[in-house]
C-alpha cells in the first residue's frame, strides 16, 4: 500500500494522540484514521462533495449550529455514498494498513483491528468505520 507523506504524517499524529488519550476515547481517535483510506472506497471528492451538499440543502437554516445534528448530517451522507463493494473495499484497505503499520504504529493499528473485527452492519448509517471514513475524508478532519 502506498501512503503519501501527508497521510503518513496524519496517521503518525493520531498514534501521538492516542499516548496521551485516556482508553474511552481511543476508538474515536483511531476512527479518525479511516478518513486518510477514504479513497480506497473509490468514492471521488467530486461525489463525496456533491453528496454534501444535497444533504445540507435537506437541513433545516442554522444547522450549522446545532452540533448534535453533525452526527445526523455524517449518517445521511453515509447512506447517500454507501456501496457494499466502496464499504468493502474500505474494510479491507483498513485492514492492509493494519498489516503493514502494526510495528510502526502499534496504539493505532490495535484500536482499529478492534474495530475491524466487529461485523460491518448491513446499515451503512451504523456501520461505525465507513461513517467515520466519509465524516473525516474532508480536509481538516
Amino acid at each position: 500500500m502506498r501512503l503519501t507523506p501527508t497521510q503518513v504524517s496524519r496517521l503518525e499524529s493520531l498514534e501521538a494522540e492516542l499516548d496521551a488519550a485516556p482508553a474511552d476515547h481511543r476508538r474515536v481517535i483511531a476512527l479518525k484514521a479511516t478518513g486518510v483510506m477514504f479513497a480506497a472506497s473509490g468514492v471521488t471528492t467530486l461525489e463525496r462533495d456533491a453528496a454534501a451538499a444535497r444533504v445540507v440543502a435537506q437541513l433545516p437554516s442554522g444547522w450549522a449550529k446545532q452540533p448534535e445534528l453533525a452526527e445526523t448530517v455524517a449518517d445521511l451522507l453515509a447512506e447517500r455514498l454507501a456501496t457494499d463493494r466502496r464499504r468493502s473495499a474500505l474494510r479491507s484497505a483498513l485492514t492492509v494498513l493494519v498489516a503493514e503499520l502494526r510495528d510502526r504504529l502499534p496504539r493505532l493499528t490495535e484500536e482499529l483491528e478492534r474495530t475491524l473485527a466487529d461485523p460491518a452492519d448491513t446499515d451503512p448509517a451504523v456501520d461505525v468505520l465507513w461513517v467515520a471514513a466519509v465524516a473525516h475524508s474532508f480536509p481538516g478532519e
